[in-house]
């Protein structure tokens, strides 16, 4: 993303504009009231380094309302670490405790480990199996690929215990430990109303899963593997997911099994995420096998008359009323439906989407349509193991760096993905052992470390969102993003301009949000006419002054100009 801040006005006095009874200061961006302001000058002592709180009590930090998550794929990571280190990192206790403070550095409060439960065979021989796909694996990875890359997706789990090359559950309950001292928590993960073909499950009780109705030999292998037991769809392409075997959902002993599978993970985590949750949904089920089912038992099951999300939602709280759970429809049609369920957090693809086609106008649209409450139990994303990489999934890097600044600073789950602080455009397919290598780029590097140390902040976290008013001075073009956040005395604007054009806006801030403050005189600000408020870009640490009779004015407000793919985080 361009740092260029285009309302610069390079002066060295203020220049007074009299309008009525109000004073408004013109002031380039680093002057404040006729001298020069320092980047950190007129903050708390908390937005300067917001990690002196943070730091001085870790447990606190982890229990934050909105919080910071960051998705390792787990056995690519100890295979980059093992480089990095020159030795071979198999467990999770052999990674270095330095990697999990660079995390704690960064402002991660989740460590979201994809990849560690028990895997078998067959998803891995699947895809060895497929010339396409292994052609896409090598172009990948280039001309060192080999077969043994490759492991097959990590949510075909066999059974919900630690992989024994990882480690064992006694380590992960070890590490679990270890990151919560250092202010981490750990999200692991979990296959709804589906367990590998391989797994402990389906090899000892293969009746609590949908089967071919026709004789041994004759199931088509596209929807069934070779024991009979059916692949459920992928309910965005309603294309066979062929490494699990769908369970019969409907079935009561089948439903209590996936139930005892969640409370395994629970017990083991302080997030789960819920892959694939329309799997075990009544209407999904419907579509998929309903007559199916029906056929198999001889009329005897029916669709059962409460979803059965409702019942275990409930009934995980009850046992682990610490545990956030947190589902990602595949497709955005199932998401109003899993918000009812009662989940934490929804994924709230349909912004990724608008954030993708860049369209200001169905930004606003989309974002006005999803009230406070629904942002705040949403998950914001802008790349992770469903998406291609931002930089490819947006087109350019400059769209993906605003399209972060944007999604991060709304309220709700934050999610990152491995690699994307460094701005890599290799792909990381969960299904392979390890990555491409590649240079970082240090543009989006740079932005999100400026990124990160702004949203660590509590104001962030903890504080009170709401959408601010625009309205825009350019001709042809709509106003630019932006929204508010504060908490206490901190306050934050935050715009965004994703588009190809340059904006210009004016946006009106309240009596109500500004912070409280006197004049240089000891006057209250809002009774004196000639006070004024500064706002401090903290990407840049630029500085506007504006009277303050004119920034709350509603028909008038802060003056903004803003180039194509920019952002700004102001605070005052």
């Amino acid at each position: 993303m361009s740092r260029r801040v285009t309302v610069t006005v390079v002066v060295v006095v203020v220049v007074l504009l009299f309008t009525a009874d109000c004073v408004v200061a013109v002031s380039g961006p680093s002057q404040y009231l006729g001298r020069e302001m320092l980047p950190e000058e007129g903050l708390s002592p908390a937005s300067r380094d917001p990690r002196r709180a943070l730091h001085g009590h870790p447990e606190e930090a982890s229990k934050r309302f909105m919080p910071s998550v960051y998705e390792i794929h787990t056995r690519a990571w100890l295979y980059e670490l093992s480089v990095k280190y020159q030795r071979t990192l198999r467990t999770l206790l052999d990674v270095p405790q330095s990697e999990w403070l660079a995390l704690v550095d960064a402002g991660v409060d989740v460590v979201w480990l994809v990849g560690t439960w028990s895997h078998g065979s067959f998803a891995g021989s699947a895809e060895r199996s497929r010339p396409d796909t292994m052609q896409t694996f090598a172009d990948n990875l280039g001309p060192d690929f080999s077969p043994k890359d490759v492991l097959g997706s990590p949510f075909a789990v066999t059974n919900y215990t630690l992989a024994s090359d990882l480690g064992t559950d006694a380590d992960l309950a070890s590490l679990r430990a270890s990151l919560g001292k250092l202010g981490l928590q750990l999200m692991l993960d979990y296959t709804a109303g589906a367990m590998a073909i391989d797994s402990d499950m389906a090899l000892r009780h293969p009746e609590l899963f949908v089967h071919c109705l026709k004789p041994s030999g004759q199931c088509p292998l596209t929807h069934y593997a070779t024991n009979g037991i059916a692949f459920p769809w992928n309910p965005a392409t309603h294309e066979p997911l062929a490494d699990i075997g769908a369970v019969n959902m409907w079935n009561v002993e089948s439903r209590g099994q996936m139930l005892f599978q969640l409370l395994q993970v629970a017990d083991r985590a302080d997030y789960v995420y819920i892959r694939y949750p329309e799997l075990a949904m009544n209407d999904f089920i419907e579509l998929q096998f309903g007559d199916e089912i029906r056929k198999m038992s001889g009329g005897a099951q029916d669709r059962p008359t409460a979803e059965w999300w409702m019942e275990t939602v409930y009934t995980v709280k009850r046992k682990f009323p610490h545990v956030k759970l947190v589902a990602d429809p595949t497709h955005v049609r199932f998401t109003h439906s899993l918000r009812l369920f009662a989940f934490d957090y929804v994924y709230d693809r349909a912004l990724t989407e608008a954030l993708r086609i860049g369209n200001l106008r169905n930004l606003t649209t989309t974002l006005n349509a999803t009230t406070s409450l629904e942002l705040e139990s949403s998950v914001h994303v802008v790349e992770d193991h469903t998406t291609e990489r931002a930089t490819t999934y947006f087109g350019v890097y400059q769209r993906a760096d605003t399209a972060a600044v944007a999604a991060m600073t709304l309220p709700g789950l934050r999610m990152y993905y491995m690699g994307q602080f460094e701005g890599r455009s290799a792909p990381l397919d969960i299904r392979l052992r390890r990555w491409a290598r590649e240079e970082v780029n240090p543009v989006t590097e740079t932005l999100y470390n400026k990124l990160l140390f702004i949203t660590q902040h509590p104001v962030f976290h903890e504080g009170t969102w709401e959408w601010a008013t625009t309205s825009q001075v350019s001709d042809s073009v709509h106003p630019p993003l932006a929204w508010f956040w504060r908490l206490g005395n901190e306050r934050r604007l935050v715009v965004v301009n994703h588009s190809d054009f340059p904006v210009t806006a004016m946006i009106p801030v309240e009596g109500a949000l500004l912070p409280e403050m006197t004049s240089p005189g000891g006057e209250e600000a809002g009774k004196n006419p000639d006070a004024s408020v500064g706002f401090t870009d903290l990407f840049t640490g630029r500085a506007l002054v504006r009277a303050v009779c004119t920034v709350s004015d509603p028909q008038q407000g802060l003056d903004v100009s803003i180039e194509p793919w920019e952002a700004f985080v102001f605070a005052f």
